[in-house]
């Protein structure tokens, strides 16, 4: 007998596209309410530009985010 517990399925969509790609969940933070996906469809990324990040905050700095759905 095989018992599964806590199975999800991650779905994800680029924008104009109605396709959609399986993405394994990296990681997650519950507090905040995110996560970190990886999909390895090579078709996904096609057309996709890297996201140049500045530098990071220096801790117990507040800082500010936005985000849409």
């Amino acid at each position: 007998m095989i018992e599964v517990f806590c199975q999800w399925s991650v779905k994800v969509k680029k924008r104009g596209d109605d396709t959609k790609y399986v993405a394994k969940v990296l990681a997650r933070g519950v507090e905040c309410d995110i996560a970190l996906l990886s999909v390895e469809s090579k078709e996904f990324w096609k057309g996709a530009e890297p996201l140049h990040l500045g530098c990071l905050p220096r801790l117990q700095v507040v800082v500010f985010s936005s985000f849409f759905l």
